[in-house]
């Protein structure tokens, strides 16, 4: 998965985005909590929602939590609709107001002027 500027979008795309990633993450503890699947499960699930809700390897996050929901899924409306919200936060990525952004994001570079005397 690339980290090129366009997957983190500003303004009310990232607004959108940061929205999606705390319903994913929120959607994933509700998961949790519904359901007995074993302490992997639950440790993979909750340290999924909480990387996503912050933002940091979001991508990868997601996908995780997807094949994680995959895996246990009974295929109810419900899980359904989780596994399309993980996958779509996988394909768009966390947006700017993730950690991801501030880390991996774009970078301002600032040339100077070469003076005669430097070379």
């Amino acid at each position: 998965m690339d980290s090129d500027p366009s997957s983190f979008p500003a303004g009310f795309a990232g607004q959108g985005l940061f929205l999606l990633r705390g319903v994913v993450a929120l959607i994933l503890l509700v998961c949790i909590s519904s359901r007995s699947n074993g302490t992997v499960v639950h440790g993979l699930l909750i340290g999924a929602s909480a990387l996503i809700m912050a933002g940091l390897c979001t991508r990868w996050s997601a996908l995780a939590a997807l094949a994680t929901i995959i895996l246990i899924a009974d295929w109810q409306t419900g899980r359904l609709l989780i596994a399309a919200l993980t996958l779509a936060l996988a394909l768009t990525g966390p947006g700017s107001l993730s950690l991801d952004a501030r880390l991996f994001g774009r970078r301002n570079i600032r040339l100077r002027p070469r003076n005669q005397d430097d070379a």
